[in-house]
C-alpha cells in the first residue's frame, strides 16, 4: 500500500507539472553497475549534485550512455520543479561543456 501511495505521487507530480525544464550541467565523479542474482543488469553514473546540495546524485542509465561516459565528463540533467514541489529528470545527455 505504501508503495502505490509512492507512486501516485510520483505520477501527479509529473503529469500535472507546467514547469519549463530546466537544463543543468553537471561532473560525473565515478560509474557502477549491479548485478542481480535473476541476471539483470543495471548501470549508473555517480555526478555531482545538480541543485547544489553538496553531495553526488547516483542516476541510473542505458548501457550505452553508461560506455561513452567517463569520470571528469560534464553531463547535462533537464530537471523539472514537478506540480507538488517534488524536482524529477526527464532527461540527461552529454554535454560538450
Amino acid at each position: 500500500a505504501t508503495l502505490t501511495v509512492f507512486t501516485e505521487i510520483r505520477d501527479l507530480n509529473i503529469e500535472m507539472d507546467a514547469s519549463k525544464s530546466q537544463k543543468l550541467v553537471t561532473q560525473v565523479v565515478g560509474k557502477d553497475i549491479t548485478r542481480s542474482r535473476k541476471g539483470g543488469t543495471r548501470y549508473y553514473i555517480l555526478v555531482h549534485d545538480w541543485n547544489k546540495t553538496g553531495g553526488t546524485q547516483k542516476i541510473k542509465v542505458t548501457s550505452n550512455f553508461y560506455s561513452a561516459t567517463q569520470a571528469g565528463q560534464k553531463i547535462m540533467i533537464n530537471q523539472h520543479d514537478g506540480a507538488l514541489g517534488i524536482r524529477w529528470v526527464h532527461s540527461y545527455e552529454h554535454t560538450r561543456l
